[in-house]
């Protein structure tokens, strides 16, 4: 006759959930990203019709200048490292107990890569243009509006690029992860509905791109990262 202390331990298939530091990722992303798209979109906006001389003087003052200055140098370079830190954890639990990596996690990446890249030049292009056109105090260099104007409108085509890297991010993971079931579909449909819209986001306030930059952060954040067997 056996005692339960004799009796073998019985394997279980359900691991413990740990913290994971990663997890944090994409909200650092969503904040880092959705300060900078605020700030981006302050006025003078280069598709509200301001004149070259409205453009300079605007720039010309030292609190935009500064919050130009935040975006370009810390934000949005910030929110490319994140982005691609994130994607490399969604892809490595999506393609958890995989022998080899999934086309849509690697898509997933490509796409955050995409993301990454345009928000560095966007960032550093409207940095630019805002010193150009601002000129410097002293007067050594003066003021050249014109340039400035033209690097802001550069920094905003390069910005709707990376929102087409956007959109391919929360297709690819969206659907890699709703067939492994790694995500909640709901979610998952969520990113689908969504991601057409990105590319057009300045038409519709710019609401569903920070939509899609929520997405990624409570993506990060659930996606189960448990191998499946």
């Amino acid at each position: 006759m056996s005692t339960r202390a004799d009796d073998p331990a019985i394997p279980t298939t359900r691991t413990r959930n740990r913290f994971q530091p990663a997890r944090l990722l994409g909200a650092a992303f969503l904040v880092m990203f959705g300060a900078g798209v605020v700030i981006f979109t302050l006025p003078p906006y280069v598709y509200e019709g301001s004149t070259l001389d409205d453009f300079a003087a605007a720039h010309s003052d030292d609190v935009r200048l500064n919050l130009t200055s935040l975006v370009g140098v810390v934000l949005f370079p910030l929110a490319g490292v994140l982005v691609a830190w994130s994607a490399a954890f969604l892809r490595r639990s999506v393609d958890a107990g995989r022998t080899s990596p999934s086309i849509g996690g690697q898509l997933g990446v490509v796409g955050a890569a995409i993301v990454a890249v345009g928000s560095l030049v966007a960032g550093a292009a409207s940095s630019a243009g805002a010193h150009v056109a601002a000129g410097t105090v002293d007067g050594g260099f003066a003021p050249v509006p014109e340039v400035g104007y033209g690097l802001e409108m550069l920094a905003s085509q390069v910005f709707n690029v990376g929102t087409i890297g956007l959109s391919l991010l929360l297709v690819a993971f969206g659907v890699t992860a709703w067939r492994s079931r790694r995500l909640p579909r709901w979610l998952a449909w969520a990113g689908f509905v969504v991601a057409p819209l990105v590319p057009v986001a300045w038409m519709l306030g710019m609401f569903p791109l920070l939509f899609a930059v929520a997405w990624v952060a409570v993506a990060t954040a659930v996606v189960d990262t448990e191998p499946q067997g």
